[in-house]
């Protein structure tokens, strides 16, 4: 089936490829001309609590100093302090914990490029969703234009704020969801409501 469907749509699927390339590299023009350096308060804050999880597998900084009664007042900006002298963020905190999981495996300075690569899985999890549910050429067209969007563009090169990986995990779930075998899986256990719900 995979073969058919791969030698009728060649085409497409080779320039959705030189897409995915394409814009993986335009996606990451900040990391790699800046490295490590980020115009965002919060990405930065982020990627420095990403660092510490991967190091230390926690996600509180000790106070530099022992500012005592004012500990709770003093602390950088995307980030509170407790009475116990120890900064801990306030952003979201499962985009530092997956990406200081990734970070523990593939080190700091690799994990600024996972949300660009979660944005190109999202976009291809989408054309085979868009497929089942329209065409192929309309699937392809929008894929296309998806990629190009001026807001998945925009927060694909700010690689560490959260809006992009929490998107491109819905959308890569329902993909699972919706035209891979765990579909077949909950057809097969009479799962009815899953089918109602999601539409299978």
């Amino acid at each position: 089936m995979w073969s058919f469907y791969m030698k009728k749509n060649r085409f497409n699927i080779y320039i959705l490829a030189a897409a995915s390339i394409i814009m993986f590299f335009l996606y990451n023009h900040l990391n790699f001309s800046t490295p490590r350096v980020f115009n965002s308060p919060d990405e930065n804050a982020n990627f420095v609590f990403i660092e510490q999880f991967a190091k230390h597998t926690t996600l509180q900084i000790a106070h530099a100093y022992d500012y005592g009664e004012w500990s709770s007042y003093v602390h950088p900006r995307s980030t509170f302090a407790d009475f116990g002298n120890y900064i801990l963020p306030v952003g979201f905190w499962g985009i530092m914990i997956i990406y200081g999981m990734f970070a523990k495996l593939f080190g700091a300075s690799a994990v600024v490029y996972a949300t660009p690569l979660l944005t190109i899985a999202l976009a291809w999890s989408l054309y085979f969703i868009w497929r089942k549910i329209f065409d192929e050429r309309t699937a392809f067209f929008a894929t296309f234009l998806f990629f190009l969007h001026p807001v998945v563009w925009y927060y694909s090169a700010r690689s560490l704020l959260p809006n992009m990986p929490f998107v491109s995990f819905l959308g890569i779930g329902a993909f699972f969801l919706l035209i891979t075998p765990i579909s077949a899986y909950f057809k097969k256990n009479y799962l009815w409501w899953v089918d109602d719900v999601l539409g299978i």
